[in-house]
């Protein structure tokens, strides 16, 4: 589902829950990219830090501007000091945006335009906007109390309790907690179960985690929530780094556990967690190697396990389930539902570590984002992205140079 569908016949409340859990967006650093890789781009959803350099129009129903990319550090670009322009178009918005305000922006990249403005003429790119969030003030962040009240009543039902969370009293800063994490604090009145007392909604990125102080959970324990496909359960796995075990369990919305499993993991790395997807009915991961197909019904297997290698990421399709690794070799592997590997995809990079991967289906094809680092992991790493359009056969039908996150 996309958030921007016109035609999904979804609730208000629905419509922000969707757009709550939504994260696949392509960062974006240089306009350029956009021109130069349309089908990577054109249809995409990105995420820019970008600034008001001109209006074009601002009506009581549209609001459109010239933008310039801009990283907050610093004076903003101008329009005469920079290519990095593109045009933003929105719904009129209740505070309106002016000349010079900064923008996190997530939109769809849908066309390029060409624009007469102050006797220049400006071939760019158009961006609708899905979500904007103001940067100029410090408290600015991608979910406002409204949605994040919104997501936690619909996930959890209306006997919780919501507010900012205290430092020293609610959590810690250490492995778990950084500075720049912003979440309100969830709390459930019934405290019955375990599993279900206390949880960090985070603002500006859309994911639920389990609160460290109120849960007792231990530095060693890495424990998350996710929400079924047909929002009436809920899955919710634990890494236990001490113990080297992974705990998997599906609840219903009554917080009756249905199933859980447990798997050995040979790993204590807290960064290297198994990566998965699910849909209503089944769920895929990867564990020491191998990938996981179960019933989210029952728990059970559904295929036997398949060696696939250590992964980053895990995609189910309609017709098969895409993983994404960590090296050069087999970096993109498609297994089907029968547990047969459809293909294997080697790519090409100069960068020494992948760290993450982003995917988002564009037009129809795949298109996988790979992030890593060049360098030196400890000391003035470049970091940087390599995106790469899949056909169904697995082979690659484009894919760009590895491309600095700094926009060079």
């Amino acid at each position: 589902m996309a958030v921007d569908d016109t035609e999904l016949n979804l609730t208000d409340e629905q419509k922000e829950v969707l757009k709550y859990f939504d994260n696949d967006y392509f960062s974006v650093w240089n306009c350029e990219f956009l021109q130069r890789y349309p089908k990577i781009y054109k249809g995409a959803q990105l995420e820019i830090s970008c600034s008001v350099a001109k209006v074009i129009k601002s009506t009581n129903e549209e609001f459109e501007a010239l933008m310039v990319i801009f990283d907050g550090y610093g004076d903003a670009p101008t329009l005469e000091s920079t290519s990095n322009i593109f045009v933003l178009k929105t719904k009129q918005l209740d505070e309106r945006l002016i000349e010079g305000d900064n923008l996190k922006l997530y939109g769809r990249y849908t066309d390029i335009g060409t624009y007469e403005v102050d006797g220049k003429s400006y071939t760019v790119p158009i961006v609708n906007a899905i979500n904007i969030v103001k940067t100029n003030s410090v408290e600015s962040r991608r979910f406002n109390l409204d949605t994040i009240t919104t997501v936690a009543k619909y996930i959890f039902g209306d006997d919780i309790k919501i507010r900012k969370p205290v430092s020293g009293t609610d959590f810690e800063l250490g492995p778990h907690y950084y500075p720049e994490d912003f979440f309100y604090l969830v709390t459930l009145d019934n405290q019955s179960n375990a599993n279900f007392k206390a949880f960090d909604i985070h603002q500006d990125y859309g994911y639920i985690s389990y609160n460290y102080k109120h849960n007792d959970l231990p530095d060693t324990v890495e424990k998350r929530l996710f929400i079924s496909a047909d929002f009436n359960h809920f899955i919710v796995s634990t890494y236990d780094s001490g113990t080297e075990h992974v705990y998997i369990e599906n609840f219903n919305k009554n917080l009756e556990k249905i199933w859980g499993r447990e798997f050995s993991y040979n790993s204590n790395d807290e960064t290297d967690l198994s990566p998965m997807d699910y849909t209503a009915k089944q769920m895929a991961f990867v564990i020491d190697n191998d990938l996981y197909l179960i019933d989210l019904e029952t728990g059970e297997n559904l295929i036997e396990p398949v060696l696939v290698g250590n992964k980053l990421g895990v995609v189910m399709l309609s017709d098969g389930i895409l993983l994404i690794g960590d090296d050069t070799k087999d970096t993109i592997m498609k297994v089907g539902y029968d547990g047969q590997i459809i293909y294997k995809t080697n790519v090409e990079t100069k960068m020494d570590r992948f760290n993450s991967v982003c995917t988002q289906i564009v037009n129809g094809k795949m298109v996988v984002c790979i992030l890593g680092e060049v360098g030196d992991q400890y000391y003035a790493s470049d970091y940087r992205e390599k995106y790469i359009v899949l056909n169904s056969d697995g082979s690659i039908e484009l894919e760009t140079e590895d491309i600095s996150i700094y926009g060079e």
